[in-house]
């Protein structure tokens, strides 16, 4: 399913990443988490889409992988997977500063809680 929201990231040698998200059917997530990463200390934030293809697993641990080339406008990209697959994978421009690679983990909670089943 589709899915659209911001991003946002920050930190030196490990980073703090956030982020909402609302599906096309209406559904809201909340995803907190970190993560360490190689590459330039860096920053940043964007409205980023992608395709969550397995919602029924969003809720709960995972973790993700990321690709940044943010110099200023630049690209990012967040890969979200746990033990039954890929959750689901958000790109696009965003803005700050850094070139990255990273690999972190957190939670995707339901932003409210009566959306917490997937439909």
């Amino acid at each position: 399913m589709h899915a659209k929201g911001q991003v946002n990231w920050g930190g030196v040698l490990g980073a703090a990443v956030i982020a909402d998200i609302t599906t096309d059917d209406g559904r809201h997530f909340h995803f907190k988490g970190g993560m360490g990463e190689i590459g330039t200390p860096n920053g940043g934030y964007g409205i980023l889409e992608g395709d969550f293809p397995v919602l029924a697993h969003i809720i709960g641990s995972c973790a993700f992988e990321t690709a940044q080339y943010v110099t200023g406008p630049g690209f990012v990209q967040f890969t979200f997977f746990d033990l039954h697959g890929t959750i689901g994978t958000l790109i696009g421009q965003a803005f700050g500063g850094g070139i990255d690679f990273g690999i972190g983990g957190g939670s995707w909670e339901a932003a409210m809680p009566e959306q917490a089943e997937a439909k």
